[in-house]
């Protein structure tokens, strides 16, 4: 006789407990903080530069975005200045940066073109210049104008100004950044635009200048053109600033007084012309003497002398004869 066996009883449901709400604080008194859940944190993203699966970047910016990424780091200032006291990040800084991860994403800068728009004179430059990012395994290239502006002695003041372009193409393409605060780093491209400013070559340049000038507006255009310098000889030695400052005030004095003298001097003079005497009438010519007579002609008669008649008396003011004559 089969037997069936008996089925084991299910046990029953353990009843879920209710949470004991906390009771409420009392009137005047803070509640306690309740700890926030603890967050799950994720190892950082890996940043090094990996092509696709064919071993090419699709596009472009998919390639300028990877090396974006892998440019977190600050870039390094190996540049100092040893009379304001401060480093800086050159352009061999930012290129030194960035080179490594542009080869690995297979992406080229080369300038293009630059075209200079002003130039006040031969050690001052400001124009643009134009680079060209390209990718040869998409084929795909993208084109940069970048406005820049340099001051250096003669022929340095253009590779200065194409330096200057090139540096911040690369800032701000990958968003490169440095330890420098935001007053050094304008500092220090002034100074970098400018070069090394020393206040005692500035004055004597400006002395010289002053020389060679024989005019007002010339004096003004040295103003003009050395504005910038103007400042930083104010920052960096006052007492220099002032003296330069009322050398110029004289030098601009003495050059209208001698405009003014030279402009009396050379006003016309109105010259004295002595009135042309009008011609005396023209002789009247005389009479032809009578012919005389000849022996055959017979002698004239004689006259008989009349007696000549007293003259009459003058007629008394007023009289009738004043309507005559």
């Amino acid at each position: 006789m089969t037997t069936t066996p008996t089925p084991e009883a299910t046990p029953a449901a353990q009843p879920t407990p209710t949470p004991t709400p906390a009771p409420a604080p009392a009137a005047g008194v803070a509640a306690p903080l309740t700890p926030a859940a603890p967050v799950e944190t994720k190892p950082e993203a890996d940043v090094t530069i990996k092509k696709g699966e064919d071993g090419k970047w699709p596009t472009l910016e998919q390639a300028m975005l990877a090396v974006q990424r892998a440019c977190g780091d600050a870039v390094a200032m190996s540049g100092e200045n040893t009379h304001a006291k401060y480093n800086y990040s050159k352009d061999t800084d930012y290129i030194k940066h960035v080179r490594k991860y542009l080869n690995q994403a297979g992406i080229r800068i080369h300038l293009q073109d630059y075209e200079i728009i002003q130039q006040p004179d031969a050690n001052k430059v400001i124009g643009y210049v134009i680079f060209r990012i390209s990718h040869p395994d998409s084929a795909q290239t993208l084109d940069r104008k970048i406005m820049a502006e340099a001051n250096d002695k003669q022929d340095k003041a253009v590779g200065k100004f194409l330096t200057q372009a090139r540096k911040q193409l690369l800032k701000s393409e990958f968003l490169l950044a440095s330890d420098e605060s935001e007053d050094t780093e304008h500092t220090t491209a002034n100074r970098q635009t400018a070069g090394a400013f020393e206040p005692k070559e500035f004055m004597q340049e400006i002395r010289d200048s002053v020389a060679h000038a024989s005019s007002v507006p010339e004096i003004n255009t040295i103003w003009t053109l050395n504005s910038t310098k103007f400042k930083r000889l104010q920052e960096m030695d006052k007492p220099g600033y002032d003296t330069l400052i009322a050398e110029l005030s004289e030098a601009k004095k003495k050059a209208a007084d001698a405009a003014k003298t030279a402009t009396v001097a050379a006003a016309p003079v109105q010259a004295t012309v002595a009135p042309t005497p009008a011609a005396a009438p023209a002789a009247a010519p005389a009479p032809a003497p009578a012919p005389e007579p000849t022996p055959t002609s017979p002698a004239p008669s004689p006259v008989e002398e009349q007696p000549v008649a007293a003259p009459a008396a003058a007629p008394a003011a007023g009289s009738p004869a004043d309507e005559l004559f």
